[in-house]
Formats: C-alpha cells, structure tokens, sequence
C-alpha cells in the first residue's frame, strides 16, 4: 500500500515534494489531486515514476571486420565505420573532430554508423549511451588515416662504410644499412640471399646489420617499406661493392725508370721500393685512394697495366682505373 503526503503551494501557486525515503530501482505509480481553501477538490493525476540508477551498457569502436588494417588504430581506407552495442532504448551520440552523429540503437540493443569519406588527418572520437533515466556511459578512441605510400633513404652506417662514405663500397662484409623513413615503418632488406627486417623509431630512423659476412664482389639490394597503415613503397634497388681480404699484389708501383736519375740523396734501392698504402682494393672503373710518401719532390709515374692514366699528384690522390687498371701519378712539380 501507498504512503501519502501532503505539501501546500506557495504564494505564487508552486509546490514541490521530495520523496524522503531512498527508492530502490523499480517502476513506482503515483497519484497527486489538491484541495484548495475552499475544499474545493481537483481530478487526480495519475503516472508511473520509473527509478534506474544501474549503468548504461556500451560498447562500441572501429569495425575491424571491414578493414583489419584499422585494428592498430591506422588505415589506408577512407571509408571507416563504427559499431557497437548499447543499452536498449539508450540513445547514442558519437562525436568525432568536433562533428556529431546520433546512430539509432536497434531493439536488440546493436548500433551502426558509417563515417563519411575521411581525408589523411588524425582522428579522436567519443561514444556516448544515455539511458531514459540520465545514465550514461562513455566511450573513446583514435585512429589515424593515411594512405600516402612511404619513402625512404638509404645508406651504409659511417662505421661501415670504408673509404669514400656514400658510394656503396666497403671492405666490411657486414655492412649496416641506415635510413629515414616514417615513424613505426616496417623496412624489409634483402641482399645476398639474405633478409633483414626492423622496424624505425619514433623519429623514423633505421638500422639493420647484414649478419651473414657477404663474399668480395657486387651485390644487388633491395629496401622496402610498409608504414603502419599497410601502405607499401616502390622499392628501392641498388649495388653494395664488397672489396675485402688480402690486398696483397693489387697494387704494385714504383719509379719510372726513365725518371731514375740515380740522384746520391736517394738510393737506387729506395727508389726502386717505394710503398704505397692503398685504402681499398683497386678495380676497373672504381676509384681508389693511395698516400704516396716521396722522400723528395720528383718527377713520378707509376705504371700497373698497359695505358697510363694521369691524374692529380698529391700526397693522398684519389685516382680512377681504367679498364686495363692502369694508373700513373706525375709529380706538378717538376
């Protein structure tokens, strides 16, 4: 049985009742009539007051089931949908980069909305349930579009790559590629039948060590990239020239003999056994760097094949072989 209550309007007619026990939740009928000072009685009015102070149910993010790209939060796609589930009868509100969507939560308590195409940007959104009685719980997440193929550039580490730094050749035969590409990047290398994978850094640099020693010669590589939203680069193809191991009889020199003047502050023998120290194995079409060391300036030209090659005398000379590996270096100041 009900309780009943009485409270008088004030001056301007008004009146308000608080119930003072707690309700528990529940569906609750009410009934008010009033009697004014004349006992003059009005029609009653009748409702149902319905208390529910448990939590809205929500769930609710991106739909991996049409693009399982998105499930680390990055896409190539700009088609995107969000779904989930909520209280029946809840409304739902998604708001997303400051635009709001109200989807419609279906009697099996399910709700669907499919985003307009979205451009390249990072995106932030809110799911909100509410219940009829002003419950409400909420919901958040990011993702980020991006469909933009990545680059990359690529080179050998300065502590692998001997002689001249950038031009691919080293006598390390465990060379460590390095580059710059998009933060989180998945770079794959291939080279000498071998493949490396790494992943770049927050500031986008990588690193990966060739682990398997690679044979002297020319070897083809291959570096591509997979950034996080799936999107591949074009590959990027080129030569690493190995030249390691013993140099010994790669280079041979000496002073021309017509250049020998038998001058009495440098001995024949001397003369005849300069040394050169070379920085890397000599080949065709390569260029190569010798410190030569005369004891005195003189008139020099060093002869290893058929047909000189002048070049540039001094006292470290970078010098390009022809094909018949031939070289000569001629003092200017004679």
């Amino acid at each position: 049985m009900g309780k009943n209550y009485t409270v008088t309007a004030n001056n301007a007619g008004k009146w308000s009742f608080t119930v003072p026990e707690t309700l528990r939740d529940g569906n609750y009928d009410y009934s008010i009539s009033t009697v004014d000072k004349a006992g003059n009685l009005s029609p009653t009015i009748t409702g149902t007051l319905t208390v529910d102070n448990s939590s809205v149910a929500l769930t609710g993010g991106l739909d991996t089931t049409a693009d399982p790209n998105i499930a680390n939060g990055w896409s190539n796609h700009n088609d995107q949908t969000l779904k989930g589930t909520a209280t029946p009868g809840a409304t739902v509100i998604v708001t997303i980069n400051g635009m709001t969507y109200t989807p419609i939560v279906t009697a099996d308590g399910n709700w669907t909305l499919a985003l307009p195409d979205l451009s390249n940007n990072s995106y932030s959104y809110t799911v909100t349930a509410t219940n009829t009685a002003g419950t409400s719980s909420t919901i958040s997440g990011q993702f980020v579009i991006d469909n933009t193929p990545p680059t990359t550039t690529v080179g050998l580490s300065a502590a692998t790559d001997s002689g001249v730094l950038g031009d691919f050749i080293t006598n390390n035969e465990t060379p460590v590629f390095t580059g710059k590409t998009k933060p989180g990047a998945t770079i794959t290398l291939t080279i000498g039948g071998q493949t490396h994978t790494v992943v770049a850094d927050n500031q986008g640099n990588w690193e990966v060590a060739v682990t398997t020693p690679l044979n002297t010669g020319t070897h083809n590589y291959t570096v591509s990239i997979t950034d996080l939203a799936q999107n591949v680069s074009t590959p990027v193809n080129g030569e690493l020239n190995i030249q390691s191991g013993n140099m010994a009889g790669l280079v041979t020199g000496g002073l021309d003999i017509d250049s020998n003047t038998g001058d009495t502050e440098i001995p024949s023998p001397v003369i005849q056994n300069l040394t050169f120290l070379v920085r890397r194995p000599l080949a065709s079409r390569l260029s190569s760097r010798l410190a030569v060391k005369p004891i005195k300036p003189l008139p020099i030209s060093m002869v290893t094949g058929n047909s000189p090659l002048p070049v540039h005398y001094a006292m470290a000379i970078m010098i390009t072989l022809s094909r018949s590996k031939m070289w000569q270096v001629i003092n200017p100041l004679r």
